[in-house]
């Protein structure tokens, strides 16, 4: 999750806006799980074995976590005191609210924050334009993130980088048509909650003038999921455990600005 902010929390009595458009290419795990999706089609053709059919939930769940994906947020925060920030952010795919705590404040402009962030998801990706079959029901996602940043700000640029921490609950219902009739005859349910969790370096930098700049932040992760697969097939139930990790790689552009 990008977050377009400097190191410095916003001054104490001003407001903060800013905002962001974040892209998620198709590579690494992303990649894999688009390339999932677009096999389902050929995992079902015939009759599918129980074994076809669990490596298509786990294809969904997979590509509903982490897709490739644009996406973007606006921002805004309030400066309590020298220490304290709050704030709140909505986007197309979640909203959320947090705050920020000025750890490390040094002259000239060096500053350190760590943070704490709730976001509920409200979107998910389309897999049924990749997979005839495949449709998802339900999806619920929250996020709960923790940055931990240094860097510098002054009135023309602002430098940030640090690690963060994302945890993720999710759950989600597939349903997967068994025959290739107009209107679906059978179906069977896929059923998925776990974690994901999100290991990420971010580095920023911001450029402007007194109180507003355009800012660039590359976000490196390293992604887990460790969900259950529960698959229904008329009386046939299959619960197993799927576990998946990989690379995702999230570059943002956006904007910074104090009044």
């Amino acid at each position: 999750m990008a977050n377009v902010q400097p190191a410095r929390i916003t001054p104490a009595g001003h407001w903060q806006v800013n905002g962001a458009i974040s892209v998620t290419p198709p590579r690494a795990m992303p990649g894999a799980s688009l390339d999932a999706v677009r096999a389902i089609d050929d995992e079902l053709s015939g009759n599918p074995s129980a074994e076809e059919l669990e490596a298509v939930g786990e294809a969904a769940t997979a590509a509903l976590v982490q897709p490739p994906s644009g996406d973007g947020h606006v921002a805004l925060s309030y400066g309590v005191n020298r220490r304290l920030e709050l704030g709140a952010r909505i986007g197309p795919t979640n909203a959320g609210a947090g705050f920020r705590l000025q750890w490390l404040r040094r002259s000239p402009g060096i500053y350190g924050v760590i943070g704490a962030r709730a976001l509920i998801g409200f979107n998910d990706f389309p897999v049924e334009r990749f997979a005839d079959e495949v449709r998802i029901e339900s999806f619920r996602r929250y996020d709960f993130a923790f940055p931990l940043h240094l860097g510098y700000s002054g009135r023309v640029v602002h430098l940030w980088a640090g690690p963060q921490l994302m945890v993720s609950r999710f759950s989600s219902d597939v349903a997967i048509c068994l025959d290739d009739a107009d209107v679906c005859r059978q179906e069977a349910m896929v059923g998925t909650s776990g974690r994901a969790t999100y290991l990420t370096g971010q580095m920023g930098i911001a450029l402007g003038k007194r109180r507003f700049w355009i800012a660039f932040e590359l976000n490196i992760s390293r992604l887990r999921i460790n969900a259950d697969v529960d698959l229904r097939m008329g009386t046939r139930r299959i619960i197993t455990n799927h576990q998946q990790s990989g690379r995702v790689i999230t570059p943002s552009l956006g904007f910074i600005a104090w009044f």
